[in-house]
């Protein structure tokens, strides 16, 4: 007997195997910029992408983010105390460098590992998992949290609008809602400028869909999004509360408008984030790309991209300061980021998605918190991995938790 072997399609072979040993490389050294606080725009749109393109992405992002040998490391290291270690410079300045690189090594190397052992299973397993078909129904209703986001019309009707691809059609008589593939009717005379639809998400679910116009909305837990029926000849205005970003569809001839907490955000076309929510003291205004402007009683901020207007609910002040506008999305993604972040911050924000009451005692509250948080996992997850990262006891006791 003999055998022919095709030399071609063994470079062939060996070439795609390069390309994806490659394409690995790329990724663990991007999630290790995650995983150290330096990831740039870059990485980010980086991920995003290669998170995008299957579950299996998103299930080896999603370990390598609970990884706690490897999170504990690096927040260790980038929560040291800054007194001590400057009362020590010259002493350590050259230890320091060398840590850094060794965390630095030590989270890329487990990445890599992780992802060439994720890449041989899959390979392994591909033709199994063909025949592992789960229903998009299926998944649905396994994926489908006890609060729903619902579209209360302007004549009053309630729909239920969760997982449905929900968008619209601007039309001469008004927005045609589309949900899925089905047209829902409105009265007609409820199709004006002066009657408003609102959208309410819950706690412990997130929305996003496309308006009339092209814009898209992505609307966090716990908020609000109330929008006109039929945009007005000059102008497009809504009114949030709680967190939302959009993505503003271009249309020189109609500005558009969102109204929150007593500041109106002007822009033309650019994406930025708003967080508003009414148990919070400050509201932020975050520009990612773009130029708006944020008025404010008699005053007008206009930012420009990565800076965020932070006003005090309370005493009336504002400021703006420089962030990291990934940091600040990260929440339509999938995950939280959070860098040099006071406890008390990140409880505000995971509240909301896992629906509980978290209350910090006041040594608690200050402590300084880096890390990612899989939107996915459970909130017990992420109080183990607090509990083993700083010197907190958490208990959780139904809704209610209490970090000490």
């Amino acid at each position: 007997m003999i055998f022919y072997w095709d030399i071609t399609q063994t470079k062939d072979m060996l070439t795609e195997g390069q390309d994806k040993i490659k394409e690995t490389l790329s990724i663990s050294d991007k999630i290790s910029d995650i995983l150290s606080e330096e990831a740039d725009a870059g990485s980010q749109h980086v991920i995003d992408s290669w998170l995008a393109q299957n579950e299996q992405n998103k299930a080896l992002f999603n370990k390598i983010c609970s990884d706690n040998t490897i999170r504990k490391k690096i927040y260790n290291y980038k929560n040291s105390d800054a007194e001590q270690a400057f009362n020590n410079f010259l002493k350590a300045r050259k230890q320091r460098s060398n840590r850094r690189i060794y965390y630095r090594f030590l989270s890329g190397a487990a990445v890599i590992a992780i992802c060439f052992g994720f890449w041989a299973l899959t390979r392994i397993q591909e033709q199994a998992t063909q025949n592992l078909q789960v229903t998009e129904t299926e998944q649905q209703l396994s994926d489908m949290p006890a609060n729903k986001p619902v579209l209360t019309l302007g004549d009053g009707t309630r729909i239920n609008v969760w997982g449905n691809n929900l968008y619209f059609k601007e039309t001469e008589k008004g927005q045609k809602i589309m949900l899925g593939d089905s047209l829902l009717s409105q009265k007609e005379d409820s199709i004006t400028a002066d009657n408003y639809n609102t959208l309410e998400v819950p706690l412990k679910c997130d929305f996003r869909f496309t308006m009339s116009d092209g814009t898209k909305v992505w609307i966090n837990a716990g908020s609000t999004l109330k929008y006109p029926a039929k945009f007005a000849a000059d102008s497009r205005t809504v009114y949030a509360s709680g967190e939302i970003y959009l993505e503003v569809a271009k249309d020189a001839e109609r500005p558009f408008y969102v109204v929150v907490d007593g500041i109106t955000v002007k822009v033309l076309g650019t994406s930025f984030n708003i967080r508003a929510y009414a148990d919070e003291n400050e509201t932020k205004v975050t520009l990612l790309e773009g130029k708006i402007a944020a008025q404010i009683n008699d005053k007008e901020y206009t930012l420009t991209p990565g800076k965020q207007l932070k006003c005090d609910k309370t005493f009336g002040g504002t400021s703006v300061r420089t962030v990291d506008p990934a940091e600040i999305v990260s929440w339509t993604r999938g995950y939280y980021i959070f860098k040099k972040a006071r406890l008390q911050e990140v409880a505000n924000t995971l509240k909301n998605w896992y629906g509980v009451n978290i209350v910090l005692s006041s040594g608690a509250s200050d402590i300084i918190y880096t890390g990612v948080v899989n939107k996915e996992e459970k909130l017990e997850v992420f109080l183990r991995r607090l509990e083993e990262v700083s010197n907190v006891k958490c208990n959780c006791n139904g809704k209610f938790v209490t970090i000490y």
